[in-house]
């Protein structure tokens, strides 16, 4: 069963009524990382590494390493504790206030519990869940503050003075 469970990764994608930097922007926050079969909370960012907690009956620490991130294009990590999964998520500009957001997940269940989770699509709902968290989130943004939330998104130096 366990095997079974892990053969097809978890997908899922959602459209955002935002311009493509402001859902990356928003995304960076990390309040909607997605991690399989469990829920994130307290995600923080340090360098390459993340940590946080994994929500359930059984709370417990987490952690994931950065494994690519390409500026408003794609993030990926892979669990190094708490879970056994790995993640990207991707954006892509449909319109100028239009972004696709898909989210690819390989999860390896542990134990019976998670198998059964990742069968029944479980996991496919929470990622989806979580998604359409984050779209409310994201479009509940008063497009007024869009320049003010990219500009200090741009105090770490990685953009230029281009407005798209």
């Amino acid at each position: 069963m366990i095997e079974r469970a892990h053969r097809l990764p978890i997908q899922q994608s959602i459209d955002v009524a935002v311009p493509p930097e402001i859902a990356w922007e928003q995304w960076m926050e990390l309040r909607h990382l997605p991690e399989g079969t469990h829920r994130l909370t307290e995600v923080e960012r340090d360098g390459d590494e993340l940590n946080g907690m994994l929500d359930g009956l059984r709370a417990r620490s987490w952690s994931a390493e950065v494994i690519d991130e390409r500026d408003q294009e794609s993030f990926a990590w892979r669990s190094t504790e708490g879970s056994d999964s790995a993640g990207l998520v991707t954006f892509h500009p449909l319109g100028e206030r239009l972004t696709r957001i898909e989210v690819t997940i390989d999860a390896v269940p542990e134990g019976l519990g998670e198998a059964a989770r990742l069968m029944l699509h479980i996991a496919d709902r929470r990622v989806e869940e979580e998604l359409r968290r984050f779209k409310a989130d994201a479009e509940l943004l008063n497009p007024d503050v869009y320049e003010e939330l990219l500009a200090s998104a741009g105090d770490d130096g990685s953009r230029g003075d281009e407005d798209g």
